[in-house]
């Protein structure tokens, strides 16, 4: 089946249309080539690139170019800009190229866009994700729903029960002591939430899609490893099968850049923003509700155990007083214990939130309002403090409300300046678990 033959097959099905074709004939040029494991380069964590990671690539490009589609390609080997493109594609060429070398699970994921200089992950408009040691295509289009192709035929998820849950391990792919933490935090809330059947295939993209068919329960990932093309296009069928996915602190993926060809950051990469995807929890919105946030106590009370990100990010925080730490020094009272913790979550979630802008690309309104005002009620609301406290609050409210705040106000100045031993500054103190954020 040539080209021609491949387009007339997807005709009328749009962009969806094109990128099953652009499959197709990637699949069909990988069944040609007689040696398609043959080792190209290999780097200092073990990633290897192979003819087929390079067969796949040249072959997205071709087919687009033979049916006369102008389309920009964002892909881990390499990027193509088109003139005058009409569309956007991002794809990872082969997905964990180390597992098929070794057997295991790998695929393609690829999504697309109608070409704009500035594209959100909202713009996607379908993605496929194949997972080709068993010829599985995942399919989804932005709402019209997903499904699966098995050997070129139509079939709905399965729904079923399963404790099994998708964690990498913290010393994959990095051997950074951040990255390493990191990840070991979040398997430890995994455990603690869902119980100890954890697993490690590490092909991110065709594994976050068995969420769909039931194969595994969720899939967390911190160590800040990935990528848009590892995590978006299966992320975009996740949300059209009714799951969640979200970064591990549960701001919401959907309103984040991931292309601006006109931001010097991105310049490296073709305008790709890579930082999209660097982390991400993917769970029913139940469990997703019971990994990020955690339990139905509130307040002060939240802090105890770290069994939800959260959590674990409060009690990894030097800034905010745990029981531990209060018992460390007696000679506080309980109510300056209270002040503290709640004036250091504070500023906590400021860095939190500003690191958040810096990867998404913008400040969105709707989203940082949302993730601020569930935090506060979560946990500041209920905690009982004094009225400076409250005004702290009242300053997170002009934060999130898009107000352009005076660090030099009064209220900075007692963070960074009291003599108490918890109000210490948690810009970069908040090691592992929060970056230091770009100047």
């Amino acid at each position: 089946m040539d080209v021609a033959d491949i387009r007339t097959k997807y005709e009328g099905q749009g962009s969806l249309g094109y990128l099953l074709g652009a499959i197709e004939f990637a699949m069909r040029n990988l069944s040609n080539i007689s040696s398609p494991l043959n080792l190209v380069t290999k780097d200092a964590t073990g990633d290897i690139v192979t003819e087929m990671d390079r067969s796949v690539h040249r072959s997205v490009i071709n087919y687009f170019d033979a049916i006369d589609v102008p389309t920009t390609i964002l892909g881990e080997e390499g990027h193509e800009l088109a003139r005058n493109p009409e569309y956007a594609v991002l794809i990872d060429e082969i997905e964990e190229t180390q597992n098929a070398v070794n057997g295991l699970d790998y695929g393609i994921n690829i999504a697309i866009a109608p070409y704009a200089s500035l594209l959100k992950v909202s713009d996607l408009e379908a993605a496929v994700v194949t997972n080709l040691r068993d010829n599985t295509i995942f399919v989804g289009e932005k709402g019209k729903g997903a499904f699966k192709l098995v050997n070129g035929f139509r079939q709905e998820f399965v729904r079923k029960s399963t404790d099994v849950y998708e964690c990498p391990s913290p010393f994959a792919y990095t051997k950074e002591e951040d990255q390493v933490e990191r990840q070991k935090l979040l398997t430890g809330v995994f455990t603690s939430v869902l119980g100890n059947q954890p697993r490690s295939v590490d092909a991110t993209g065709t594994r976050l899609v068995e969420l769909v068919d039931s194969n595994i329960r969720a899939y967390g990932d911190w160590r800040n490893a990935t990528k848009a093309w590892d995590v978006l296009p299966s992320a975009l069928i996740l949300r059209e099968s009714g799951y969640v996915i979200t970064d591990v602190l549960g701001f919401d993926l959907s309103s984040a850049v991931f292309y601006d060809f006109g931001n010097p950051r991105f310049n490296k990469d073709g305008g790709l923003n890579r930082r999209i995807g660097e982390n991400f929890i993917a769970a029913s919105p139940n469990d997703h509700e019971a990994l990020v946030f955690g339990n139905d106590s509130d307040g002060y009370n939240r802090m105890m155990e770290p069994n939800s990100m959260w959590n674990a990010l409060i009690m990894s925080s030097s800034a905010v007083p745990t029981p531990v730490v209060i018992n460390g020094y007696g000679g506080l009272v309980w109510q300056d214990c209270l002040d503290n913790a709640a004036l250091s979550f504070n500023m906590l979630l400021e860095e939190v939130i500003s690191d958040r802008v810096r990867a998404y690309g913008t400040f969105d309104q709707g989203t940082v309002g949302s993730m601020v005002q569930k935090i506060e009620d979560l946990y500041l609301s209920p905690i009982p403090v004094r009225s400076h406290i409250r005004d702290q609050a009242d300053l997170f409210r002009r934060i999130r409300d898009g107000e352009n705040v005076d660090r030099t106000t009064p209220m900075f100045d007692y963070f960074n300046k009291s003599d108490n031993r918890f109000a210490t500054s948690v810009f970069g103190q908040v090691y592992p678990c929060v970056p230091v954020p770009d100047s």
